[in-house]
Parts: structure tokens; C-alpha cells; sequence
């Protein structure tokens, strides 16, 4: 076997996710199946005999290891649903919320029948205030409840065992980390807030939350909006930490230890406990883990001074994880980080040596000396890292695709640019928390870190302006035309690895093509004649959209919320709204109408006609048509729908009425005084009060569960009412 590691690997991870996805009953059948299937080619086969054996001993390995998980771990757990447990667990995550605070414990569940308790982490809320800080224990009753969480995303949560969510019941007590056992994760906690303040106290405020979440992905402090463009402008990646970091970080140590005039085998041995504390304070997440095995291993073939192999690497550093986590193997994170690795090894080479030869440069170390030796070495570090960029970007479209609906057009590019940029940034950084810890070389780390403030700045405006640009991000929102896409993906691999003939590739090519066409004709058809109610989950807004053009009905309540908006309306090309209607106005309502109408103009503007805001929102109308709304009227949108104001307790609702689907908005907790609904108390946001869709299958997801879209067909002409 060429590449036994990566092979074992692979088939570990291929076997623990398919038993993940059809359950204990197949894991078992399989398992046994590979088992003897294992047996017998040892006693039958000639060829690849050991290759054969390896892979089908893996995959009932596989299959064992998850039984095992779901019978020791998971079902035990899942058991203390619905029930009220005395828990003891320390403090890792704190976020205070409106009225509550979330507090995410590392905790020791007790089971019954003296059984040996499990570990887990618990999502716990308060609704009484805390004195609580990260590492302190908490100790207390909590009425435990599991959310159900179905689909995709729920192996998120089992891979970072958190499955159990609670609320405290009667006292709670809280330890002091002082006063609490100190544990290894403890010092871990410590030395993370360390560098977050350190980086707080060297930086301005949204730049430290920047730096935090690319240096050690803490993004606790980091601006909503912030994310929102790092993620539409494809680079959310350098939000989470990964390979680049590992090798920027293991490239500043061995920096510095050749500084120190140590010898290689020396510095690799020395980088390894410096690199686990990394990967500690990092949180160990699938992609640290990816990213820190593979350079553990690349570290002890320096010292032993063996060759490396990529491929193997990361077949090893798949193969430990899911056999210590079976869950990551559908892990959304796990998924990218290993997409990523594979195309970075096998495509990029490829694409770089392609792309260097149509541009007149040989490969290095083959043919004659370049004249511009300077020219040279720069046209090759661009092309290298945009070709790494899309070779990892190819192989983890795919992933984008099931997990996110939606696709960034301008990633690779992107990247290409802003990631010199970062690689910069945190060498700067590091280099600053170096010299910040040192006696009387503080002035050093400021002076350092108000260039880091620069690059950050820098990074800021290039993300921002990559998200504003039309058609940046893609929704793909109807399962048929994600299937065909893939379908045209997978084509697309399997002629460059199979090596067809060049008549071969062009007819696959040409049938590729027509199969996406075929795909993108039949949505844009089916979506003829229908109005999309789209509504926001952290947003009190909702968008109205039929052929092209939108109206948005309530004001979002933040500027994350205007902002949330305008990067939905750009994925979906529309540049304008046809209105912008809200029957309340108060100082959160009009920042995120103002963080809508600076990016979105609007035609027609509807506002109350009273409120200390509404003159100071007209100044960002810019020219729009105004219309005071108060008390009850309709008002007739695109495509034929109908706004219709409802009187109520608070003043004024918004009905949105397409041929009887309904959707009311109230802006607090009021009651609707209309015979329609009788009198009856509406929570805060938008209620479904009935729903019409043409075909289930049309009710689709936007960015995860952050958006719903309700699609609802149109009546023809003459009949509509």
C-alpha cells in the first residue's frame, strides 16, 4: 500500500459516518459483515491481500467505536432529559443576554443506579444575575432538557459533546476559581484570558476583537457585523483557527530558536510542548487538532530525520480523531478543515504548475535562469497562493453547499489578497504579546501593536468591500439544483483524476454544463410567479421578494440587523427596495433602518407618524417618497401583496396577507384587537399565523437556521383577490 495512513484513515472516517448516518442496527450488521469480509481476504485474496484486510478490519473498527460512543455516552445522557439533577460543573463560556445570561459548564453528571457518572457540557441559563467568571464552579439543581436538535447541524453539538441544555433551580452556589481545584484547564483558561487582555490593553477595541478571534479564535467580543462580512466575503476561515496559524506559529518559533543559534533537530523537539499549549488555548477544536497532529508528525520526522508525507499525515490526524470523537466525522468544521487539507495537497501543485506555465515561468528548478529574478519569485508567490486558495475552495464547495446553502464568488480572489495581509498581522501581534511580557520593552509592543491596528484596519476595509459587491454570495436554496451542482462538481474531479482522453473531457464538460444550466432554468421557473416571505431569526424584520424586487416590512432592531439585511438582498442581486414600512419607531428600530437604508436605498419610506426618531431617520431616505402610517389602512405591495395595519393595544401592527398566507408583526408584547383573531397576546416578532405553501419541499433554509424562507405561488390575474 502506497499511502497505508492515509488510506486506514480515510476508510475510518468514510465507515464512522455512514454508522453515524444509518444508526446502531446498520453499524452493527455492517460491522460484523467487514469483519468477516476482513477474515476472509487474508484467507483469499492475492493481490493488495494486506491493503484489502487494513481497510475492511478499519471499517468494522469503525462501526464499533460508535456503538460504543452511543451506548456509554450518548444514550446515558440523552436519558437525563426532562429531569432535575444536583450538577457541579466549571464555567468555560459566559454570554448575557436580555433579561437571562448563558452559562456553559464542563460539568460531572451523576446517573442513576450508582452508575459511573459521565462528562458532558451543559448549556445552562439564569435568569437571576451571577457573580460567576470563566473557571469558576458552579454548583446547584438544573431542570435539564434536550432541544432535539435534528439534521446537520446536530453532530456540531455531539462533537463538542454538548447536547444537554438547562435552566437552574432553586440556589445555585459559585466557587471562586481561586478557591476551586486548580486543573490543567484551569492554567489553560487563565493563559487564554491573558492574551485576550493583553491584546485589549495593546489594541483599540474592535480591533483587539479582530485580532482575538484570528489569533486564538476567541470571538466573544467581536462585532456581529464584523463576522457578517468576513463571511460573505468568503474569508470566515481566518476566524477559525487552522493550519495557516500552526505554521505561522511553529515559523515564529523557529524563528526564534535559530535566533538562538540552536540546531534544527533541537528546535523541532523544543516546538512540540509549545505547540500543544497552543492548540490548548486554541480549544482544541477539529481543526487545531487536524492542523497540530499533522505538524506533530512532520516535527518528529525532522528530528528523526525521515521523509514526510503529507497524505499520511493527515490520514493519521483524521484516523485519531475519529477514533476518539467519532461524532467529528460529520462535523461541519472536520469536514472543511480535512476538504481543505486534501485539495491543498493534491490540486494546488497541479494549478500552480499550470497556471506558471501559460504564463511563460518554468517550474522551479527546471528549465533556464529568469532574467527578472525579483519579477519571478513575486509572480510565483501570487500564483502559489491563489492557487492554494482554490484548490482548497474547490474541494470544499461541496460542503458549503449541503451545510450553508449558499456559495462565495469572490473567496479565492479574496483570500489571495487579504491573507498576506493577516499572515503579517499575526506575526506582528505575536511579536508584541512577546515583547509586552518582557520588563521595559513595553513602548516596543505599542509601537508594534499600532501597526497591527493598521493591518487590521486594512483587512477591515478589503472584507467589507468584497461583501458589498453584487452576487458575492450565492444562496443555492432548493435541494435539486444543490444536487446538481454537486453532481457537476463531482464530474469535474473525476476527469482531471482519471485522465481521460481530451475528446472525453470536452463531451463530459459539454454534458456537465447543460446539467447546470438545466438546473439554474428550473429554478429560475419555478420561482416565476411566486412572493418569498423571508424571515429573520435574530432580526424583527421580514423581506417581501417577487420577481427581483423586495419590500421590507418592520425596522430591524440593531445595525447587525440592517446589515444582516443588506448582505441577504445582495446575495439575491437586488440593489434597491421598493419600500421599507414599520408602524414603530424607537432608537434601535431607526439604527438598524438607517444600517439598511445606507447600503439599500429605498423608493418609498413608511414610518409612524409620531416619534422622536422618525425626522431623524428621514435624513437617510435619501430622496425616497414618505408615507406616515398610523391606526388601521392596507397597503398594497409588489406582486400584489397586502400590508394591512391592525390596531392594537401598543398603536399599530403589520399583517403581510399574499392570498391568505399570513404573517403579523407587533412590536411588544400587546393584544390584537380585531375580530380576525379575537383578543389574544402576540410574543415580540413575527407569528405565523397561517401558512400556505405550494410544495413543502419550497419551505428552504437560508445561512443555516438563521433564515426562513416561506414561498408561496401567486394567484393568476383574473382570479386574484
Amino acid at each position: 500500500m502506497k499511502r497505508p495512513l492515509f488510506v486506514i484513515g480515510l476508510s475510518f472516517f468514510l465507515s464512522s459516518a455512514a454508522a453515524l448516518v444509518f444508526g446502531d442496527n446498520f453499524a452493527f450488521s455492517v460491522g460484523i459483515v467487514l469483519l468477516l469480509a476482513g477474515g476472509l481476504s487474508l484467507l483469499v485474496v492475492k493481490k493488495y491481500r494486506a491493503a484489502v484486510a487494513a481497510v475492511l478490519f478499519t471499517g468494522a473498527v469503525a462501526a464499533a467505536v460508535v456503538l460504543l460512543q452511543n451506548n456509554m455516552w450518548l444514550r446515558p445522557v440523552s436519558d437525563l432529559a426532562d429531569k432535575t439533577v444536583y450538577l457541579e460543573g466549571r464555567v468555560t463560556e459566559i454570554e448575557h443576554g436580555s433579561g437571562n445570561s448563558r452559562y456553559r459548564l464542563e460539568a460531572v453528571i451523576p446517573l442513576q443506579d450508582s452508575a459511573k457518572p459521565v462528562k458532558a457540557n451543559v448549556m445552562v441559563y439564569s435568569f437571576t444575575s451571577l457573580s460567576a467568571d470563566v473557571n469558576d464552579v458552579l454548583r446547584g439543581y438544573v431542570s435539564l432538557y434536550n432541544p432535539k436538535l435534528e439534521g446537520k447541524y446536530r453532530y456540531r453539538y455531539l462533537a463538542d459533546r454538548l447536547l444537554l441544555f438547562g435552566t437552574f433551580h432553586g440556589k445555585i452556589e459559585a466557587v471562586d476559581r481561586d478557591q476551586a481545584p486548580r486543573t490543567v484547564g484551569y492554567y489553560v483558561s487563565a493563559l487564554r484570558e491573558y492574551l485576550t487582555a493583553q491584546n485589549r490593553k495593546l489594541l483599540p477595541s474592535q480591533e483587539a476583537s479582530v485580532v482575538n478571534a484570528m489569533m486564538i479564535g476567541d470571538k466573544s467580543y467581536l462585532d456581529r457585523t464584523v463576522e457578517l462580512d468576513f463571511k460573505d466575503s468568503g474569508l470566515v476561515h481566518l476566524m477559525a483557527v487552522s493550519g495557516f496559524h500552526v505554521s505561522l506559529f511553529c515559523a515564529l518559533l523557529g524563528g526564534i530558536f535559530r535566533a538562538m543559534k540552536l540546531r534544527r533537530k533541537l528546535a523541532s523537539f523544543l516546538c512540540m510542548p509549545f505547540l500543544l499549549l497552543f492548540m490548548a488555548v486554541c480549544g482544541f477544536s477539529s481543526s487545531v487538532l487536524r492542523a497540530g497532529l499533522m505538524m506533530f508528525l512532520c516535527l518528529f520526522a525532522q528530528i528523526f530525520s525521515k521523509r514526510y508525507d503529507a497524505l499520511n499525515a493527515l490520514g493519521f490526524a483524521m484516523l485519531l480523531i475519529c477514533f476518539i470523537n467519532p461524532y467529528s466525522a460529520l462535523n461541519i468544521s472536520f469536514l472543511l478543515s480535512f476538504a481543505a487539507t486534501v485539495g491543498i495537497i493534491l490540486l494546488a501543485p497541479r494549478l500552480s504548475g499550470f497556471f506558471l506555465k501559460r504564463l511563460g515561468y518554468a517550474e522551479e528548478g527546471e528549465g533556464k535562469k529568469e532574467k527578472a529574478d525579483v519579477e519571478s519569485r513575486f509572480t510565483r508567490l501570487v500564483v502559489h497562493a491563489f492557487c492554494v486558495s482554490l484548490a482548497a475552495y474547490v474541494f470544499t464547495l461541496p460542503v458549503m453547499l449541503y451545510y450553508f446553502d449558499s456559495f462565495s464568488l469572490i473567496a479565492p480572489i479574496a483570500s489571495t489578497l487579504v491573507m498576506p495581509l493577516a499572515m503579517l498581522l499575526l506575526w506582528c501581534q505575536a511579536l508584541a504579546l512577546l515583547f509586552g511580557a518582557l520588563p521595559l520593552l513595553g513602548f516596543i509592543a505599542q509601537i508594534i501593536s499600532a501597526f497591527t491596528a493598521l493591518l487590521v484596519r486594512m483587512i477591515l476595509l478589503l472584507t467589507h468591500f468584497f461583501a458589498s459587491l453584487p452576487f458575492s454570495t450565492m444562496p443555492v436554496r432548493y435541494d435539486f439544483l444543490q444536487f446538481l451542482l454537486v453532481i457537476f462538481y463531482i464530474v469535474a474531479i473525476l476527469l482531471v483524476a482519471l485522465g481521460a482522453s481530451k475528446r472525453t473531457k470536452r463531451l463530459c464538460t459539454v454534458l456537465a454544463a447543460a446539467v447546470l444550466v438545466f438546473g439554474v432554468a428550473s429554478a429560475w421557473l419555478l420561482r416565476r410567479g411566486t412572493v418569498d416571505i423571508v424571515s429573520f431569526a435574530d432580526v424583527d424584520s421580514v423581506l417581501v421578494i417577487s420577481d427581483g424586487k423586495a419590500a421590507m416590512v418592520g425596522f430591524p432592531q440593531s445595525a447587525y440587523g440592517g446589515r444582516a439585511i443588506s448582505s441577504y438582498l445582495r446575495a439575491r442581486g437586488i440593489n434597491e427596495l421598493e419600500a421599507a414600512v414599520s408602524t414603530s419607531m424607537d432608537n434601535d428600530a431607526a439604527i438598524g433602518a438607517i444600517g439598511v437604508l445606507q447600503e439599500t436605498p429605498a423608493r418609498l419610506v413608511a414610518m409612524p407618524t409620531s416619534g422622536q426618531f422618525t425626522e431623524h431617520l428621514l435624513k437617510y431616505a435619501r430622496g425616497a417618497e414618505t408615507l406616515m402610517v398610523n391606526g388601521e389602512g392596507t397597503i398594497r405591495l409588489l406582486g400584489g401583496v397586502k400590508l394591512n395595519l391592525i390596531p392594537c393595544s401598543c398603536g399599530c401592527a403589520c399583517e403581510i396577507d399574499v392570498n391568505g398566507a399570513k404573517l403579523l408583526k407587533t412590536n411588544q408584547n400587546c393584544v390584537i384587537m380585531n375580530n380576525d383573531y379575537g383578543t389574544q397576546g402576540i410574543i415580540r416578532g413575527w407569528t405565523l399565523v397561517k401558512e400556505r405553501v405550494v410544495n413543502p419541499k419550497m419551505k428552504i433554509a437560508y445561512d443555516g437556521d438563521s433564515v426562513t424562507t416561506y414561498t408561496i405561488r401567486k394567484k393568476q390575474e383574473g382570479k386574484q383577490a
